[in-house]
């Protein structure tokens, strides 16, 4: 019986790509994985991963607040969003900058100068060029 439904659930994570969002969220909660992904996107081998926080909300008390699919903090402090898409449906690039805006404010302390405004890096992968 045991092994029937072991067959059954590899039978359905074989059907799972990394950019189905309930996947990529099993797989972005590890550091070293993200740590992975930004080295090879960012072409850094020294890049690291501090913190990973998966499905995070942004919350924006006067307007629409946002959920990102990971937020990464990296060595040198820069906050890192990666989020995966597969719909084709919306525009995307306000959508990048919309999210790496909210992330910014809320990052940032109140009445800190700009020169202390996190850095923040959108990596955006999707099944389409966008």
């Amino acid at each position: 019986m045991g092994n029937t439904i072991d067959n059954k659930k590899l039978e359905i994570i074989k059907k799972f790509k990394p950019i189905n969002d309930i996947f990529f969220e099993v797989l972005a909660d590890d550091a070293a994985f993200c740590q992975e992904i930004l080295r090879v996107i960012l072409e850094d081998d020294k890049l690291i991963v501090h913190d990973v926080k998966v499905q995070k909300d942004v919350r924006n008390l006067m307007g629409r607040s946002v959920r990102v699919d990971v937020l990464c903090t990296l060595g040198d402090g820069t906050l890192c969003n990666i989020e995966v898409q597969r719909a084709n449906n919306d525009n995307h690039f306000k959508r990048i900058r919309y999210n790496a805006a909210c992330i910014t404010a809320s990052e940032t302390e109140i009445g800190s100068r700009f020169e202390n405004v996190p850095n923040v890096i959108i990596v955006y992968i999707s099944e389409f060029d966008i």
